[in-house]
């Protein structure tokens, strides 16, 4: 920033040393800097305070909820939603995050689940179909935030996440014929295992975890996976 603001200024006693205007030559070069739109401000607003809070949402459904918002204030006050913009203010915006988040408060928002102590028993099937289930919600989001132009890693995503739901059906199934919930295809344990090796390897280049993890934590935890699987062969 500091480099930015330095090169602004020098170009500015350069030109008024020319006998340029320097007051037309600030304001044609403020045209030619990027602005943030009014929406882009407010959004920035929205997911700062959301942050805040341990909460995050995609930045273009946030947008879209304060042009709803934006919209509706119009509606009510009969004006444009232009003219409206004027009455929505910074603390409109948050209110729209406080109101986002008392509605959200039974998933309590910003805690890690594994710091909460159990409140609910849920039936092996059950949690094994939700398994499953979230797999396939995750792939679907990978096909639309990677699209096309990322089908290799689409694809590596959908052969971990085909092994989540094979061993999610496998525990529902197993639940409901009570059975061993081990009762999976000897295929599938290896195949299992080849997915723990990829995720070795990805950690052994430096890649790590989006949550901030710990990779050597993960790295050993993969390594028990292994060795326990292995053992079932």
């Amino acid at each position: 920033m500091a480099d930015f603001l330095l090169t602004r200024i020098t170009g500015y006693q350069t030109a008024a040393h020319r006998g340029v205007d320097a007051e037309v030559w600030m304001r044609k070069t403020a045209e030619m800097s990027p602005r943030q739109s009014w929406l882009d401000r407010r959004t920035d607003v929205f997911l700062d305070e959301a942050n805040s809070r341990g909460l995050a949402a995609p930045r273009k459904v946030v947008s879209a909820l304060i042009e709803t918002a934006v919209n509706e204030v119009a509606v009510r006050m009969s004006i444009t939603p232009v003219t409206a913009r004027k009455y929505f203010t910074d603390d409109d915006v948050r209110a729209l995050v406080h109101s986002a988040a008392e509605s959200m408060s039974a998933e309590a928002p910003g805690a890690q689940l594994s710091d909460l102590d159990p409140t609910h028993t849920v039936p092996t099937a059950l949690a094994g179909r939700t398994v499953a289930g979230l797999a396939i919600i995750t792939e679907l989001a990978a096909s639309v935030g990677l699209g096309s132009e990322k089908a290799d890693l689409v694809h590596e995503l959908a052969q971990t996440l085909s092994l989540i739901t094979a061993w999610g059906i496998s525990i529902e199934t197993a639940a409901k014929a009570g059975r061993h919930v081990g009762a999976v295809h000897e295929a599938a344990i290896h195949r299992t295992i080849r997915e723990f090796e990829r995720g070795k390897a990805y950690l052994a280049e430096g890649i790590v975890p989006l949550d901030g993890g710990d990779p050597n934590a993960l790295a050993h935890a993969f390594d028990e996976n292994v060795a326990a699987l292995r053992g079932e062969l």
